[in-house]
Parts: structure tokens; sequence; C-alpha cells
């Protein structure tokens, strides 16, 4: 899910805490999904209501914040974000963008970058360029994490298959 904020003169796409909504679908699998498509106009009428077009089919409609809309692959809900005052984002307009989840995998393995270290040792060099740099550093962080995780349960395996053949060594010896 993007969020992209319209503005007069250039679009803008905000992430996380910086966007003042948040999609969230009533089933959560719902967001990992390959089938989810769809692209909403949303419209700030008040800090309760917005105005919802959707791209494809050009219906619109009023909703209040938090109340379900229904989508073809998960009905959903948006909500305000909690550290933004609705009453200044009156009029203003966003994009919201639902991608199926295997092109956005797709996306980031095309824009990441992973070079080794020029003098030789086992250290890698990761680089990813994003339209909102705060979320490329969140994907690398979080990608460095899964694989420290990944060491970690490789690691405790190893050392359980070993504990195993010599306990086995030991027990045909004695």
């Amino acid at each position: 899910i993007s969020y992209t904020r319209i503005g007069r003169i250039k679009e803008i796409e905000v992430f996380g805490k910086e966007s003042p909504i948040e999609v969230k679908f009533i089933n959560p699998a719902t967001s990992n999904s390959d089938k989810l498509y769809g692209q909403y106009h949303i419209r700030i009428n008040s800090p309760t209501q917005y105005t919802l077009s959707d791209a494809l089919n050009g219906e619109e409609k009023t909703y209040n914040f938090g109340q379900k809309i229904n989508h073809p692959e998960g009905d959903f809900i948006l909500l305000p974000n909690p550290s933004k005052d609705l009453k200044y984002e009156i009029g203003s307009e966003f994009l919201i963008r639902f991608s199926p989840f295997i092109s956005v995998v797709n996306s980031y393995k095309n824009k990441i970058q992973i070079s080794g270290s020029s003098d030789g040792s086992r250290i890698l060099n990761l680089s990813l360029v994003d339209n909102v740099p705060h979320r490329a550093v969140l994907f690398i962080d979080e990608l460095v994490n899964e694989f420290n995780n990944d060491l970690k349960t490789d690691d405790a395996k190893i050392t359980q298959a070993t504990s195993k053949f010599i306990n086995e060594r030991l027990g045909i010896v004695t």
C-alpha cells in the first residue's frame, strides 16, 4: 500500500507516520495478497469524513473514518493517523495504491544493490534508492535483521547436529 499526497504542483509519496491516513484490512492477510490491486483517490472533507473515488470505475462515495469499504480482494477501513490533527488536512487529497505482494517484492529485488567491500573482506555493501529515503533505511535494517536471525537459526541447527553426531559416536564406542 502506498500513499501519495496530491499537491498543486507535484505529488509526494508519504510513508508511515508522515501519512495522516492509514488503510487497515479487516483480514490482515489481505495486504500480502498477490491479487490485491486498486487505486483510490481520497479527499479529506472533515476530521471525521472523507470522499473516496475508485480510479478504476470512477465510483465516488463519502465515508466516515472507520467505516468499512468493500474491496473485491478484502474489505478495509480508512483510519486517521492519531499523531496527526485532521483539521489541518481538510481539503487535502491523497492517492492510495494497492499493489500485488509479488510486484512489491520484485520491485525491491530490482532496486537493491549488493556489492562486496573494496578491501576484499567479507563485508557486503547494501544500498537501496527509494522515493522515501526513510523507507529504504527501514527496508535494509529489516533485511539485515532477517539475515542475522537466519544465521542464528543455522548456527543452532549445526550445533544440534554436531552434538547429536558426537553423542551417537560416543554411544558406539562405549
